[in-house]
């Protein structure tokens, strides 16, 4: 019998050709294995299948509608695939069972951005930072929102990355703190 999670090292491994196909012997054997219909779905986004990901993703909310990982992939996918507005319910319904994940935050704020929700955006992004503050993308599109806005206050998001240390930060987030520092 295979073990779903020992597919995940695979996976996590980049590996994701053989994690598929380990995934998928997974679910021959158990048809409503979370983590392999998950693992599959993962490994078809990475490959470049949105559409078989969004497949397997489906399966896994039918077998558990109140998982936030499932919810969060949906979401991911139905970015991916740039159906923004679609995606907004699963990455809520993801957030509102696992509210410390700043991936879900992330995303939530970009589909913001891409529905020009720019007030939804900043709001969505600086919960995204205050949980994992060296994300650079998360950083730029705060910027992106800010200037949307029309209230790029070089203080605001000066201030927001000031407070950090700059030895740690990654090139990307110095260049913003450089650009936006009053």
């Amino acid at each position: 019998m295979n073990d779903p999670y020992g597919d995940l090292v695979l996976y996590q491994e980049g590996q994701w050709s053989a994690a598929l196909e380990r995934f998928e012997q997974t679910l021959v054997e158990q048809p409503a294995s979370l983590v392999a219909l998950r693992g599959v779905a993962s490994c078809y986004l990475q490959l470049g299948s949105p559409a078989q990901a969004l497949s397997h993703f489906g399966r896994a909310f039918q077998v558990d509608d109140e998982d936030a990982e499932t919810s969060y992939g949906l979401g991911l996918t139905l970015v991916v695939m740039s159906q923004y507005r679609q995606a907004l319910p699963y990455l809520e319904h993801s957030l509102q069972r696992q509210p410390a994940n700043p991936r879900a935050w992330s995303k939530k704020g970009l589909v913001h951005l891409q529905l020009t929700q720019y007030a939804e955006a900043e709001a969505s992004l600086c919960t995204a930072l205050e949980l994992s503050p060296y994300d650079p993308l998360d950083w730029s599109n705060l910027g992106v929102a800010y200037l949307a806005q029309g209230t790029l206050d070089r203080a605001r998001l000066g201030k927001r990355a000031g407070g950090l240390r700059s030895a740690t930060l990654p090139a990307t987030l110095r260049t913003l703190q450089a650009m936006f520092a009053p």
